[in-house]
């Protein structure tokens, strides 16, 4: 079946889960399906791309430096995100010792002189990879799609006096969605390896096995 190409369709199929009449416009003032439809649809697909790492909506970008603005303590620079920026998952390029840094608002707080020790100067930009907005939902995964859909029902449930048990039987449907989707995703997705342990694997010399610390978005959607 074609992914739905327009968010009245994905307000149907969530309304078709709860056995509930369909809609033809979002804009339908007497429908309480539309207006809490139209309420729900941006802020529950930015929640659920935000809660997981999803590939489809990852994206290496540069967080650009505020000038002319520095923190009160712990770090000496503010960087910005990207305006389609929904969370970050890693500051620095692949294979760098992660580096010390925090979130406030939309800014990455970080002393970029710890990217390298050979690192001169105020860097302008820091490399990042974060998961982006992604609109349009002929980008989506399709077990992306079939969560939505699950979840827009799930919002629904309550501004159309759905009983408690059909919710109840929604949120097990997500999580079991969410378990296929999580299995899916890190399929698609290399292993990373964040640190190296020196102390045990200079125990381990000598055998195959060593003790790294791996990226824990890895295993998260």
């Amino acid at each position: 079946m074609a992914m739905p190409a327009v968010s009245v369709d994905l307000v149907n199929l969530a309304l078709l889960k709860l056995q509930q009449a369909t809609i033809t416009s979002l804009e339908d003032t007497n429908s309480p399906a539309a207006q809490a439809g139209l309420l729900s649809l941006d802020n529950a697909r930015r929640a659920l791309i935000r809660n997981y790492n999803w590939n489809f909506s990852r994206k290496r970008g540069y967080a650009q430096i505020v000038p002319d603005a520095t923190p009160a303590f712990d770090y000496n620079y503010y960087y910005v995100m990207p305006s389609d920026c929904l969370k970050v998952t890693r500051v620095g390029e692949r294979g760098q010792p992660p580096v010390p840094y925090d979130i406030e608002g939309r800014n990455i707080l970080i002393d970029p002189t710890r990217f390298s020790s050979t690192t001169t100067g105020t860097l302008t930009k820091i490399p990042i990879v974060y998961l982006r907005d992604v609109a349009d939902p002929s980008e989506w995964d399709p077990l992306f799609t079939d969560l939505f859909v699950i979840d827009m029902a799930i919002r629904l449930c309550s501004p159309l006096g759905m009983d408690s048990t059909k919710e109840m039987l929604l949120q097990k449907e997500k999580i079991s969605k969410l378990a296929e989707a999580v299995a899916i995703n890190s399929q698609e997705r290399p292993l990373e390896i964040t640190d190296i342990d020196p102390i045990t694997q200079a125990r381990w010399n000598g055998f195959v096995q060593r003790d790294v610390k791996v990226d824990s978005s890895y295993f998260d959607v």
